[in-house]
């Protein structure tokens, strides 16, 4: 389409073209030239200066040349990959009989003779030092580049020598600039966060010892800091792995089967009229993403089934499930006839895990992978994967930024391995970051607006309509989890929808609370845990509360406090109906209160919440007094005293020692009162305020 100097722009801003983007064509064209030329003189250059040097030295010479890089990559890990830094080092690095290198010997030879441009850009070159930049944003046509050691930021292009924006990736290499770009010139290795962070501790060791000069140390130990970069090599050791094969003769195979797909422990692969394909299988997961048209469903595979008639062979690699599945046969009274080891040769570094995926369309089967990244992801943050501790752990000691490198490493590690089948979408790190509190990732797809969960699907039982309970994936992987679940599922099954819903309020508190808290089992939770999540976290974090579901609530909690206790022998249920008995009336009191000024149908409202956020500021007031047309209230960031009007109704419910989460209105008369009001708690919630 052609477009006339004085048409309206085609970018919508209403705009001539002349005066918007004509202009900026004009520059993007003139830049696409810019480049193209500077790759074209570049390339003809280093094809001329290495030819120059064939020509200069003798057979031996160049043979004493890659002995001399030989010599440099003695001690190096990764001499096989850094031998391909045999042009640069012959060209920029090695020093010779003149006491030159071979950029400087072409120069010196051929200054007089050179084009302008091709004297300035080998002018430049002479200038490079060796830089330890890491990929930190993106954009359209290129990256960010951050230089670890002077902290500039550079803008490198997509160009012949960058193809795309890997995450948090990082080089040691020479750079070069062109106008306000940035370009690798000669070679460089991208490799991941981890390498970037040895890189740069090798070089502050080296600047330490050596008491050089940063330029001295890239330069003469520019192979040793490479080195580092790039890591141990894959060493291509294998391991023996068990694989473990169980053989049962089943009497009744459809009802034994029938018995496994009732408790949600097997899938079914193939059918045919010799027999029947099984897999063993984890609980089935639920991932949602704004990204996808569709949900993906994920079951981890712990072992295979093979059933012929009644002759059943289950085979596996994970000895733990193994013994589980021997297990599960005892109870069914299925004896083993026969048991076989093999050992298997596997890959030392990696670990096996097979999932079993399934998507409609037309979410593609490849958005498995980004549904499995995000489980592992989950499971992580409660495992000790670094240093000992877990990512939460290290979160609690207010080490955000070991949580981000370890954050960046997954981010790099899941490119590297499967970008390549789900490009554009990658896995939903944001997510992750925006419950850590941890700044969003540029490299993750739709950014800040990505959304993603995941959930646990577990069936409860003979359920009319086959109901399932979504459970957030961060349940199951916390302490609390599965003794909530189980909970849930002993009190609910077979029974009506009211006292599913009872249970379902309670369990989803209890879980809510404890996922602010970082501990590893129950014994952690005090009687302190239990009287703040009672009287401040329950009535602070739910805006649709009444009076019927905080019995609800109440209920579930000594219930299940009973059950922990008679699970575990701990002394839960103590605590928890000694402060239920305490403080029962005074919640319901403040929920009366709230319920006044913004009745339960209203803030069950969604559009509600959205008119709450635009309103004034609300503080935190503590009652103080009541009298017959007044009340005074203590403000409690500043202790300040106010005095309100307050009608007869807001009085009666109005209890000395509440605290109440309200904005003021000031009336023609000067006199205060209540605009708003958010929460309300009762006085044994003073713990809590500050």
């Amino acid at each position: 389409m052609l477009i006339g100097r004085n048409d309206l722009c085609p970018c919508g801003s209403g705009k001539k073209y002349k005066k918007c983007c004509m202009r900026k064509d004009s520059v993007t064209e003139i830049a696409r030239i810019r480049e193209e030329r500077f790759f074209q003189v570049k390339t003809d250059l280093i094809m001329r200066i290495r030819e120059f040097l064939r020509e200069q030295l003798s057979f031996s010479e160049q043979h004493a040349v890659k002995q001399a890089l030989d010599r440099e990559l003695q001690s190096v890990k990764n001499k096989e990959r850094l031998e391909y830094f045999f042009p640069v080092w012959e060209v920029k690095f090695y020093r010779y009989q003149n006491g030159l290198t071979g950029l400087e010997w072409f120069y010196e030879t051929y200054k007089e003779k050179l084009k302008k441009e091709e004297r300035e850009l080998i002018e430049t070159w002479l200038t490079l030092v060796p830089r330890l930049v890491q990929i930190v944003d993106k954009t359209d046509d290129g990256v960010i580049v951050e230089d670890r050691f002077t902290g500039e930021r550079l803008f490198m292009p997509f160009c012949e020598t960058l193809h795309e924006a890997i995450p948090w990736g990082g080089m040691f290499s020479l750079i070069e600039r062109l106008d306000e770009r940035y370009y690798v010139h000669g070679l460089a290795f991208i490799e991941g966060p981890k390498g970037v962070e040895r890189a740069y501790e090798r070089m502050r060791q080296l600047l330490v010892e050596t008491k050089k000069l940063y330029e001295q140390v890239a330069f003469d130990y520019f192979f040793s800091i490479l080195d580092e970069l790039i890591g141990e090599p894959p060493s291509g050791k294998m391991v023996k792995k068990k694989k473990v094969m169980l053989h049962y003769h089943v009497q009744d195979a459809q009802r034994f089967i029938h018995s496994l797909l009732k408790r949600n422990m097997i899938i079914i692969d193939e059918e045919t009229d010799e027999g029947i394909e099984l897999s063993f299988v984890g609980p089935e997961v639920k991932y949602e993403d704004n990204a996808l048209d569709g949900p993906v469903y994920i079951r981890e595979v712990f072992g295979y089934m093979d059933m012929k008639k009644n002759e059943l062979l289950f085979q596996s690699m994970q000895l733990e499930k193994t013994a589980e599945f021997q297990q599960l046969m005892k109870e069914m009274n299925i004896p083993l006839i026969k048991e076989t080891v093999k050992e298997i040769d596997v890959p030392g570094h990696v670990e096996l895990a097979t999932y079993a995926v399934h998507v409609e369309q037309p979410v593609p089967s490849s958005m498995g992978a980004i549904a499995q990244e995000m489980k592992l992801a989950y499971e992580q943050l409660h495992c000790p994967v670094l240093d000992g501790k877990t990512p939460m752990e290290w979160l609690e000691m207010g080490k955000k930024e070991r949580v981000e490198q370890w954050l960046r490493e997954r981010e790099y590690a899941s490119f590297t391995a499967f970008s390549s089948k789900t490009k554009p979408i990658t896995p939903d790190y944001n997510s992750i970051r925006r419950k850590l509190k941890l700044p969003p990732s540029p490299f993750v797809w739709l950014g800040e607006e990505r959304e993603s969960r995941l959930y646990t699907l577990t069936p409860l039982g003979e359920q009319e309509g086959n109901a399932q309970l979504f459970t957030p994936f961060d349940w199951t992987v916390r302490f609390f989890g599965n003794d909530l679940r189980a909970f849930y599922e002993e009190k609910t099954t077979g029974k009506s929808a009211e006292t599913k819903q009872k249970y379902k309020i309670g369990v989803t508190v209890l879980a809510d609370y404890f996922k602010t808290k970082h501990y590893s089992s129950w014994e952690d939770v005090c009687e302190g845990d239990w009287h703040e999540c009672i009287v401040y976290f329950y009535l602070k974090t739910y805006r649709d509360i009444s009076v019927n579901q905080a019995k609800r609530f109440l209920a579930t909690c000594k219930a299940f406090t009973k059950w922990l206790d008679q699970k575990y022998g701990t002394s839960h249920a103590q605590y928890v109906w000694h402060i239920v008995k305490q403080v029962e009336e005074r919640i319901y009191e403040a929920i009366r209160l709230l319920d006044m000024y913004h009745p339960y149908w209203e803030r069950q409202n969604i559009g509600w919440h959205a008119i709450w956020r635009l309103t004034d500021e609300v503080k935190m007031f503590q009652v103080v007094s009541i009298s017959s047309h007044t009340a005074t209230l203590r403000a409690v960031e500043t202790n300040d005293l106010y005095t309100i009007t307050t009608p007869p109704p807001l009085r009666a419910r109005m209890k000395k020692g509440m605290f109440i989460e309200c904005s003021f209105r000031r009336h023609e008369s000067g006199a205060y009162a209540i605009g708003r009001i958010a929460s309300v708690f009762p006085e044994d919630a003073a713990l809590y305020m500050n």
